[in-house]
This record gives C-alpha cells, structure tokens and sequence, in this order.
C-alpha cells in the first residue's frame, strides 16, 4: 500500500488529458489506472470529469433536437440557398 506522501506525488503528475481518458474508459490498463481507482482526490477528479461529459453530451443531444425539430420550419423567404439548407447534419459518435 502507498503511503499519502507517495500517493500525493503521484496524483500531481496526472494530467487532465489522463483524467479525462479514465472518465471515458479509455485509458490502458496500469499503475496510474490503479491508482485512479483508489485515491480519493483523483476519484473526485474523474466523477468531475464524467459529470462535465455527461453534461456535454445531454447538451449535444438538446441542440441535435432543437435542430431537428426546427428542421421544418426553415425560413427561405430571405431567398436563402436551399441548396445549403437541406445539406445532411454531420453525425457525432457518442
């Protein structure tokens, strides 16, 4: 078992890059991941983090309705390019 020195030595070199990729499962098996299980600080690091990407992706997911339920409803009185309009949305992995 690491002692709190040694545990607060590793947690000041995890960078966020790190955190985030653990939060999305994405990180490979290792120390650093062990240690991301157990430590009360960088387990509250990575909750923040999952929240802030859970946050993203209900936002996303508004917009992408809101856009789609204006889809109907588009305004080309102003001669706008119909062309442009009816352009396929670009699709995002979650």
């Amino acid at each position: 078992m690491t002692s709190d020195a040694d545990s607060n030595q590793i947690c000041s070199t995890i960078d966020d890059d790190t955190i985030e990729l653990h939060a999305m499962r994405r990180l490979p098996e290792g120390p650093i991941r062990d240690h991301l299980g157990v430590c009360p600080s960088c387990k509250e690091r990575v909750a923040e983090q999952r929240a802030w990407i859970l946050d993203l992706k209900h936002a996303l997911e508004r917009f992408e309705a809101k856009e789609v339920s204006n889809a109907d409803g588009l305004d080309t009185a102003d001669g706008g390019d119909e062309e442009i309009q009816n352009e396929p949305k670009p699709k995002f992995i979650s």
